[in-house]
Formats: C-alpha cells, structure tokens, sequence
C-alpha cells in the first residue's frame, strides 16, 4: 500500500530540470512537454523517456550546459533553448529554433551528438555542397542532434571563435 501511494505521490511531480546542481527557470510563455503532446506511435516508442531535453558541454568550459524542448503555453509551437553555464555559473538562454506551427503533436526531438565525425546531407548527396558547408562535420566537443521523428535532422554545434551555435543538415 505504501509503495502504491508513493507511486501516485511521483505522478503529480513536476518534469525536473536535471541541470548539475543548478535550478532552472522555464523561459517565459514555455512549459515543458507532457507525454500527450506526442502522438500515440512516439509515446509507445519512447515509453516514459521523451526526448526533449539533454546535457552536454557543448562548448568544452567545464561545464554541463542543458539543452531543451519546449512547448509554448498557447499551443502555437516550440522551441528549442540552450542553457548555457559560464564558468562563473551563470545561465545564458539561447533559443536556437522557433517552430510557428499550430500541430496537435510535437513530432520532434533532440539527442546528444558526437564528438566526431559525421556526413552532413551534402556529403550524403542530397544536395552539392554550398561554400563553406562541409561534406564531413568534424566535432570535438557534444552537439545538438535535432530531429524530426523518422525525417530529417540537423546539429546544432558550438564554433568557439564565433561565440555562438551553428545550424547543419546532416539528413532531409
């Protein structure tokens, strides 16, 4: 009985937002996704483990930085956000995408890439190479694998002489 009681006490918590040792606050006008903001098919893949939010330290300070997914509480799309922590433990927001559309399920994702080596979708051929976009992304530190649910993905990786995050295919 009291392990049944436990377990109705842990379905009312709240997602944390796991984030080493720091607390978190949701930007303004976002919640976190719930599991029925996926379609039925993701729910029973994913089971209680939905992708939207990872940790990683994508630009190498030392630091665990928190990327997320997250849903705008008017139900007119999502956004992805970085929550990066400085080397004096300060948290930068930086939102990387903003999706516009007004769907009945989230249909993306997000996971920890790399470091590595991967083609990009113009060295897989899906397009030529435009200049400066590389047939092979060459990662030393974790990037962002942002996908859509069996579709395309891109990365979000961190280019430290330019202070800031990057955006490449690798799939359409």
């Amino acid at each position: 009985m009291k392990k049944k009681i436990f377990l109705i006490f842990l379905l009312f918590l709240p997602f944390p937002v796991i984030g080493q040792g720091f607390d978190v606050k949701l930007p303004d006008g976002y919640r976190l996704p719930r599991k029925s903001d996926y379609p039925e098919y993701e729910q029973l893949y994913f089971k209680n483990n939905f992708p939207y939010q990872i940790e990683a330290d994508f630009d190498k300070n030392g630091r665990v930085d928190t990327a997320l997914l997250l849903i705008k509480t008017d139900n007119s799309g999502w956004s992805l956000f970085v929550l990066m922590k400085s080397e004096n433990d300060q948290i930068n927001q930086l939102k990387l995408d903003d999706t516009k559309q007004n769907v009945p399920y989230l249909y993306m994702g997000i996971s920890v890439l790399g470091p590595g080596e991967f083609k990009t979708a113009c060295g897989k051929g899906y397009w030529d190479c435009k200049r400066g976009e590389p047939a092979i992304l060459k990662l030393k530190a974790p990037a962002i694998n942002y996908f859509a649910f069996e579709s395309a993905n891109s990365a979000f990786y961190w280019v430290e002489n330019l202070r800031k995050f990057s955006r490449i295919w690798l799939s359409d």
